[in-house]
C-alpha cells in the first residue's frame, strides 16, 4: 500500500527531522554556506574553462553536494524507516536489533544527483544570492538531502528505480514515490521506543509470517536471515 502523503509531507512532520533542526540548523547553515560558495565559484568563474567547469560539477555534484552537503550524516537523518524494516526492528531485543544493523541500510530518498541539481539551479536562479540560500532556501528544501532507512532488499535496483536516459525522475515524480516501487510505505520511527526486550513475541511473530507466506527465512528476509537466530 503506497503512502497516502508525499516524501515532503512525512519529512517534515518527523519529530526528528524537526529535533535536527532545531538543535543543529547553525551549523548546518555553516556547511552549506561554504558548499554553495564554492558552487557559486565554480558555475560563475571566468578563470576557469568551460570544460574544467563541467568536469568538476560531474565529479562533485554526487559527493561534494550530495552525499557530504553537511559533511555528516547526522544531519540528514529524516527519522522515516520502511514499514516492513520498522515491524522487523520493533519485535526484537536490542541484542538482536543490532546484528539486524547489518540488513538495513540507508537510502538518499532524492537520491544525490537531484539533490545537487536542485541546488544549482536555486542558486542560479537567486542570482547567486548566498544569504538567501542559507537563511531561507536550505530550511525550505533540507528534504533533498534526507536518508531514510530500509532493508536492504529493498534497497535493489528492481525496488527503487534508478534514474535512465529514458526516464530520470523528476521531484514531483520522486515526492510521490514513483521510484519506490518495492519499498513498503515510509513511517516515522523512535528507535528507543521501537525496540522492545521481547524476543519470544519476535519469534512468535516470525514462525507465523513464515507460515503465512510459506516462505523460509531466506526467501523472505535474504541476506538478512543469516544476520538473524532464527
Amino acid at each position: 500500500m503506497p503512502n497516502k502523503q508525499t516524501f515532503t509531507e512525512l519529512f517534515y512532520a518527523s519529530e526528528k527531522t524537526k529535533e535536527i533542526w532545531k538543535n543543529h540548523s547553525e551549523t548546518m547553515k555553516e556547511i552549506f554556506r561554504q558548499k554553495v560558495i564554492y558552487m557559486q565559484l565554480l558555475l560563475s568563474t571566468n578563470e576557469l574553462s568551460d570544460e574544467y567547469k563541467k568536469r568538476e560539477w560531474k565529479v562533485g555534484r554526487r559527493h561534494i553536494w550530495g552525499y557530504n552537503t553537511f559533511n555528516c550524516d547526522t544531519y540528514t537523518n529524516s527519522g522515516l524507516m520502511s514499514e516492513d524494516c520498522y515491524e522487523l526492528l520493533s519485535k526484537m531485543n536490542v541484542t538482536k536489533a543490532k546484528k539486524l544493523k547489518k540488513g538495513i541500510t540507508d537510502d538518499h530518498y532524492f537520491g544525490t544527483s537531484l539533490a545537487a541539481i536542485e541546488t544549482k539551479t536555486s542558486l542560479q536562479n537567486s542570482n547567486y544570492d548566498i544569504d538567501y540560500m542559507v537563511n531561507e532556501w536550505l530550511e525550505q528544501n533540507r528534504h533533498l538531502f534526507a536518508r531514510v532507512t530500509v532493508l536492504k532488499k529493498e534497497h535493489k535496483h528492481d525496488s527503487i528505480l534508478r534514474p535512465t536516459k529514458n526516464n530520470n525522475y523528476t521531484f514531483e515524480e520522486k515526492n510521490n514515490f514513483a521510484h519506490y516501487v518495492g519499498v513498503s510505505p515510509l513511517v516515522p520511527y523512535d528507535t528507543m521506543t521501537m525496540i522492545k526486550k521481547d524476543p519470544s513475541g519476535y519469534h512468535r511473530w516470525l514462525n507465523s509470517e513464515r507460515q503465512n507466506n510459506n516462505s523460509t527465512p531466506e526467501e523472505m528476509y535474504g541476506d538478512l536471515a543469516k544476520f538473524i537466530k532464527l
